[in-house]
């Protein structure tokens, strides 16, 4: 069922196309428009409510994990609880800006409207992977020189996830945030997942690493390195909403 609010929305978008369609025939507009409606009904829209289950859900599974580090002694308790009040703290703030994203449905993977995602800054790389349990096995300095800019924030929130769309709307992720998307939705049992050395999209035609299962375990390795069979995605985003 399409709530009033989104049908005007819809109806929005299909006006502002049917404007394009000057000297064109009723009958040629009235089948492209009924192609388009379609194509905008057929996109799930998330309420306010269903981001805040989404967003609790991701930070119950996060805490877990962290806390098996703890265990382990790879992150200490205080920062540990750093990382869960900063998102949460940023969660009520990204729920007050984002009411409702339109999200298109994907046959092959799961889109993800919201994802938390900790910052290198605060947790390096190869403990990230620990969180799905996993390895790294890429240098630090490799690492270190796939940010130009620094080092992302400490935590932030990835909108709109997906794979296997190229355009310029979509952002490839970075390292930490493709080990996010491993950690919220099962796409390894799956495909591997190509990461590219910049969050711009133009950069996607050179994918550097990747996070591949390896003998039942997930490993950060180089794109070269790769001697598996498993289909490969590219994982992208719509924005990153950092506060």
């Amino acid at each position: 069922m399409v709530s009033i609010e989104n049908r005007r929305h819809i109806d929005e978008i299909v006006f502002n196309i049917a404007r394009g369609f000057k000297g064109e025939s009723p009958i040629k507009i009235e089948r492209c428009l009924r192609i388009i409606s379609q194509e905008v009904l057929e996109q799930k829209f998330f309420s306010k409510k269903e981001l805040e289950e989404i967003a609790d859900s991701q930070l119950e599974t996060l805490s877990l994990k962290l806390e098996k580090l703890i265990r382990s002694g790879k992150i200490e308790e205080p920062k540990a609880k750093k990382i869960l009040f900063n998102l949460e703290k940023e969660e009520k703030k990204l729920l007050r800006e984002v009411t409702e994203i339109p999200m298109r449905g994907n046959l092959d993977a799961k889109c993800l409207p919201i994802m938390p995602v900790i910052g290198t800054s605060i947790l390096d790389i190869s403990s990230q992977m620990e969180l799905i349990g996993g390895e790294n096995e890429i240098s630090f300095e490799k690492i270190k020189n796939f940010y130009p800019y620094g080092l992302p924030k400490e935590s932030y929130w990835v909108i709109n996830t997906r794979i296997n769309e190229v355009n310029g709307k979509f952002s490839p992720l970075l390292i930490e945030e493709a080990i996010a998307y491993c950690l919220h939705y099962d796409i390894l049992s799956r495909r591997a997942v190509l990461i590219t050395q910049s969050r711009y999209w133009h950069a996607m035609n050179n994918w550097q690493f990747m996070i591949a299962l390896i003998d039942d375990k997930p490993k950060l390795i180089r794109t070269i390195d790769y001697e598996g069979k498993k289909p490969t995605c590219n994982p992208i985003c719509f924005f990153r909403l950092i506060f």
